[in-house]
């Protein structure tokens, strides 16, 4: 709670271990839910299949799982994805209280750097009445040794958030300019008005772990399920892209590509959370993406891409 907003962070997580997003998705969730000033958890999930449920609930108190339309496992399409964005924002607006809601992938951890800057931006946000949100900052890990800069920051609203909902501020959903069919960068705010943006420079940020402890299998499987969606590669990746079929193509064509565009900085262990510095010890090994992205990484460094 901050000075009488209760402070909620908000994501979606179906079929998590079926997928490969498990364990980085309960390591996520406990930096969630350690710090004080974070009253809820809040997780929208398709009716999962598997024990993601079970799996994360036990973290914390603070989780409060909502399970509203089913998204199967084998399929993916940005209708799915917004039946969850649409249950978290019908959830802020029926609290009928001042609430801050932060949108965070549930592969992303905080640090603590980020919480204790956070919090600081929350106070400010509270203070300043008329503003509306503030963009959060945004950056992935491409292996456990390097993370994408941070990303650019959008020049208007974008789901990565934090939204003050209360009694003036009923916010429907968030949109792209043609409805459902658009990307997440694209977003718009749906409401009564036009949200007014706090600017901030976050010095320090969250780190996404973007298929972090996939196996290939998992990875296989992501293909399939984006190779079924209605508009697939052409509208993440620009019209006229084919969509692998193997992962390893799917790697060196699309994402090595798009991340080390993004200038790499490398990474030491302690850079990383402790929570996932914990995940990695157990679990990461060669049989994981987060370990060498299953060696392809190395023939990018070959090249002189990273260095």
């Amino acid at each position: 709670m901050i000075k009488n907003h209760k402070i909620i962070i908000a994501t979606t997580l179906s079929n998590a271990i079926t997928t490969g997003y498990f364990p980085t998705s309960y390591a996520a969730l406990k930096t969630y839910s350690k710090y004080d000033f974070i009253d809820e958890v809040l997780i929208a999930e398709g009716l999962s299949e598997d024990k993601t449920i079970e799996k994360h609930k036990l973290i914390s108190s603070k989780i409060n799982f909502l399970s509203k339309k089913k998204w199967p496992v084998n399929k993916w399409n940005w209708q799915n994805l917004y039946d969850q964005y649409d249950a978290i924002y019908k959830y802020c607006r029926d609290l009928k209280e001042d609430c801050i809601m932060l949108y965070l992938s549930s592969d992303q951890l905080l640090t603590p750097d980020f919480a204790s800057e956070l919090k600081i931006a929350l106070e400010n946000l509270v203070e300043n009445k008329d503003l509306d949100f503030f963009l959060l900052p945004f950056t992935k890990t491409i292996n456990y040794e390097y993370r994408t800069r941070v990303y650019d920051k959008m020049p208007h609203f974008h789901l990565h958030s934090a939204l003050k909902f209360g009694k003036e501020r009923q916010w429907q959903c968030v949109r792209g300019p043609q409805g459902i069919e658009s990307t997440r960068g694209e977003n718009t705010l749906i409401g009564d008005r036009e949200g007014l943006k706090m600017n901030i420079d976050f010095k320090n940020f969250p780190i996404c772990y973007d298929m972090f402890m996939f196996t290939r299998e998992n990875l296989n499987h992501k293909i399939k399920r984006y190779g079924r969606s209605f508009d697939g590669p052409a509208r993440i990746y620009g019209e006229g892209t084919a969509w692998p079929e193997k992962y390893q193509d799917y790697l060196s064509q699309i994402w090595l590509k798009k991340v080390i565009s993004l200038n790499p900085v490398k990474l030491k262990f302690n850079d990383h959370p402790i929570e996932m510095r914990r995940i990695m010890t157990e679990y990461l090994d060669e049989s994981r993406f987060g370990l060498s992205c299953f060696n392809l990484l190395g023939q990018q460094i070959g090249l002189g891409i990273i260095k």
